[in-house]
């Protein structure tokens, strides 16, 4: 219904008897029939009016949930899988283990040479 009809039903209300002037009687239960019936169709336009808004908000809102959603996917697919960071560790520690040997080799070399030379 558009505002067409509302100036329609408005304007049967307006006229005598609502516009219903059938075989000249007026009663008032047709006044109020046509009454209702002018009720009647506003409510219902306001019903399909706050549906189509409702319609309208939820398309927006799933739209932000599909981009976020999209936004986790993307990140998720940057992150290292559990298999590749232990594969990873383990290569570090075996590199902080050689380093660790390497340099106490050293040391103990450096410090055998200085015992030697303070002994001397």
């Amino acid at each position: 219904m558009g505002e067409t009809d509302d100036e329609e039903v408005s304007d049967k209300l307006d006229t005598p008897c609502g516009g219903l002037m059938g075989n000249g009687s007026c009663d008032l239960n047709t006044i109020k029939i046509a009454e209702l019936e002018k009720r009647f169709d506003l409510h219902v336009r306001y019903q399909k009016e706050a549906v189509d808004r409702a319609a309208f908000e939820l398309r927006e809102r799933l739209a932000t949930m599909n981009e976020f959603r999209e936004q986790l996917k993307d990140q998720a697919s940057k992150f290292i899988t559990r298999d590749e960071m232990t594969t990873q560790l383990s290569l570090v520690v075996q590199r902080v283990g050689w380093g660790v040997g390497i340099t106490a080799t050293l040391v103990g070399a450096v410090l055998g040479s200085l015992i030697a030379v303070v002994t001397r």
